[in-house]
């Protein structure tokens, strides 16, 4: 179908592998080749093979986009690399998953074990019935891998991303954070000039704008012009990842039928 069927832009919105990106990495340098446009919600092609994906949409006169595959709803890579091209970024971190800040949130809220909270969020459709992937912080990290190589002109993998996930803490941890006027939430973090990409659960004071709750998502961005920015929003959801779609959508017909 990709290969031989009459459209002028690909919408790639097949489940992550994050492995080998297939068979979405398949589908998007097909269609690349035959001169169409591509939308994407996949994380593994943007992470994996960002490079040479946007060397063939070039040579082939076509775009690009790939907005959903990181925060959902938030506009965070249009964001960056439109309204804020004129910046250097020294650091960029947030809640970048909304499953674990679910889970996190309710074990500060009514003192659940990880277990506890873990067993709610599955109930609720916001947790996996293998969560691997996201408490252990392996979507947060390659959401920062994609934003790196994308955004901040750095190279790397998810091999490069430091990673601790949430498995392991318990209520009495989120006690002392409570008694610091804290609470702790799974920040993700890129520091472009040190070559920092990590994940790890940190202690947060409860003023601070990355402490949303529930499943949102927040991102700091700090900018030498614009000074420090938070976007803040739903991370997740079908509903919000076709925003996310519809706005690339969007931005190509404004590119490419209007000539703006």
């Amino acid at each position: 179908m990709v290969a031989k069927a009459d459209y002028d832009v690909l919408v790639e919105v097949t489940p992550t592998n994050v492995e080998t990106a297939e068979p979405a990495l398949g589908h998007i340098r097909g269609a690349l080749g035959r001169h169409k446009h591509v939308v994407t919600s996949n994380k593994g092609p943007i992470a994996l093979a960002y490079p040479e994906l946007r060397a063939l949409a070039e040579a082939n006169g076509v775009l690009l986009r790939y907005e959903a595959t990181v925060c959902g709803a938030i506009p965070l890579i249009h964001a960056m690399q439109e309204g804020l091209a004129g910046n250097s970024i020294s650091r960029l971190y947030g809640v970048f998953n909304g499953t674990c800040n679910y889970i996190l949130t309710r074990m500060a809220e009514d003192s659940l074990t990880y277990e506890q909270a873990l067993a709610e969020a599955r109930e609720l459709g916001y947790a996996e019935a293998d969560p691997t992937y996201d408490v252990e912080g392996i979507d947060a990290g390659v959401k920062l891998v994609i934003l790196a190589n994308t955004i901040l002109d750095m190279h790397t993998t998810l091999d490069d991303v430091e990673r601790t996930g949430i498995t392991l803490l318990t209520p009495d941890a989120l006690r002392l954070a409570e008694d610091l006027d804290c609470t702790i939430r799974l920040i993700g973090e890129i520091v472009p000039k040190a070559g920092v990409l990590r994940v790890s659960p940190r202690i947060v004071g409860k003023a601070h704008p990355l402490v949303v709750e529930g499943t949102l998502n927040a991102v700091t961005v700090e900018a030498d012009l614009a000074g420090d920015l938070t976007f803040i929003g739903k991370g997740a959801g079908s509903t919000e990842t076709a925003s996310a779609v519809i706005g690339d959508l969007l931005y190509i017909h404004d590119r490419y039928v209007q000539g703006s």
